[in-house]
C-alpha cells in the first residue's frame, strides 16, 4: 500500500495566472573586466562596450575613456572605472551587480536588453533604476566621430550622474 494522495489535475491553477513570465536566472561565473589603473576594491564607475577587434578597447577609445576618467568634475580616478567587453563575453545586469556593486553604469554601443534588463530608455540620457545611475549610448568609436553627440553626453548626462 502506498501513501500517495490522488491529485485532480483539472483543479490545478493554471500556468496563464501570471501577468508575465517568470524565469530562472542561472548563476554566472565571474565576469572579465579590466580597470583603467590598478584596479581599487570600489567600483564607481562600471564601463560597458562591445568591442570585437579588440581584447578590451581600441585605443582611441581608451583615450576617451581616461578623459572620463580624469575628469575633474567626476571626482574619479582611473582605478575606480572598470571596464567589460561584452563582445568576449555574455553577462547579466543581476550578475554586474553581484560582481561590480557600482552604482553608475555607462553602457556605450550596447542595449539594456544586451545585458537582460528590459526597461525603456532614452539614449544618452541618464535615468536611475533601484538607485543605481545608467546611461545608454553610442559606440565609442560613434560618440568620438561626433563632437556634437559627445558634448551632449558629457554635459547632459555624464556630468549629472556623479553630482
Amino acid at each position: 500500500m502506498t501513501n500517495e494522495i490522488p491529485v485532480d489535475e483539472s483543479r490545478l491553477p493554471s500556468a496563464e495566472i501570471f501577468d508575465s513570465e517568470i524565469f530562472i536566472v542561472p548563476q554566472e561565473g565571474p565576469i572579465q573586466f579590466v580597470a583603467l589603473a590598478e584596479p581599487k576594491e570600489t567600483c564607481r564607475l562600471l564601463i560597458l562596450i562591445h568591442e570585437t577587434q579588440h581584447e578590451t578597447c581600441a585605443p582611441a577609445d581608451l583615450e576617451l575613456l581616461n578623459k572620463i576618467a580624469d575628469w575633474k568634475e567626476l571626482k574619479l580616478k582611473r582605478n575606480e572605472v572598470f571596464v567589460v567587453n561584452l563582445a568576449k563575453q555574455e553577462t547579466s545586469l543581476i550578475a554586474l551587480n553581484r560582481n561590480f556593486h557600482s552604482l553608475n553604469i555607462i553602457g556605450f554601443g550596447i542595449t539594456p536588453a544586451d545585458i537582460g534588463f528590459h526597461i525603456e530608455h532614452t539614449p544618452n540620457a541618464l535615468f536611475t533604476f533601484r538607485k543605481v545611475n545608467f546611461i545608454f549610448t553610442a559606440s565609442l568609436k560613434e560618440l568620438t566621430a561626433e563632437e556634437k553627440m559627445k558634448s551632449r553626453f558629457f554635459r547632459e548626462a555624464l556630468r549629472p550622474m556623479f553630482q
